[in-house]
């Protein structure tokens, strides 16, 4: 074990390891905040691909900031996002993972605002039929 077992000590921080269950992620959220390791420098991050949590930590000199999402489609770890700023120097170093192969997240956006692409579409259908009326 060497520096690859650093970089991942943030997976044991957030609580996670490198794959969680897929299917119900309203159980997985309610099992992760009431475990013992959550405090209230964790927050989950539940959108329309990812699922994962990020913890946010200050000590006397340093602030370190965790991120982890899993696919929802698979339950693997897609982005693992670790960041240690010492606050008197200014300096801040990172470890930072992301899949390969995640492409575009096109479909995530669109379900995270699946409101607003509704209101779009029947604005759109409502134009359209005001055309088709004054045309005739």
């Amino acid at each position: 074990m060497g520096f690859e077992a650093l970089t991942l000590l943030g997976l044991a921080l957030v609580g996670n390891g490198f794959a969680v269950p897929i299917g119900n992620f309203n159980l997985l959220t309610e099992l992760f905040t009431d475990s013992i390791l959550w405090t209230e420098n964790h927050t989950i991050i539940n959108d329309g691909t990812y699922w994962g949590a990020s913890m946010s930590g200050v000590d006397d000199v340093v602030t370190m900031q965790v991120s982890v999402q899993y696919l929802k489609t698979d339950g693997f770890l897609a982005r693992y996002l670790m960041t240690v700023t010492n606050t008197t120097s200014g300096v801040v170093e990172g470890v930072t993972f992301i899949r390969d192969g995640l492409g575009t997240d096109i479909i995530g956006l669109l379900q995270d605002n699946i409101l607003l692409v509704g209101i779009v579409v029947g604005v759109i259908v409502l134009l359209g039929a005001v055309v088709c009326i004054r045309s005739r």
